[in-house]
């Protein structure tokens, strides 16, 4: 499940519960809604504070067209494997 599709699942329960909460009261069928409304607001939170998710990429090296591991910062006129000082 992504970040993305959690906010929307909790954001969707928590409109839930107020609206059980509105039309039926606190209680219904032997729920605390309200406590469980602070538990999905506690939820909620803690998923928006959560870090982005990386996004899956491929790139490709801009001088070689080659794809490289990430390795040691080089200048951008020559490619890391076609330096030999790179190891």
């Amino acid at each position: 499940m992504t970040t993305t599709t959690a906010l929307q699942a909790l954001t969707a329960c928590q409109a839930a519960c107020e609206r059980v909460i509105e039309q039926e009261g606190a209680v219904h069928f032997g729920i605390d809604f309200t406590a469980l409304l602070g538990s999905v607001r506690a939820a909620l939170s803690a998923a928006q504070d959560a870090p982005a998710e990386p996004i899956d990429m491929v790139l490709y090296c801009p001088n070689c067209g080659m794809q490289h591991i990430d390795g040691p910062e080089v200048t951008l006129d020559k490619c890391i494997y076609s330096d030999p000082d790179w190891d």
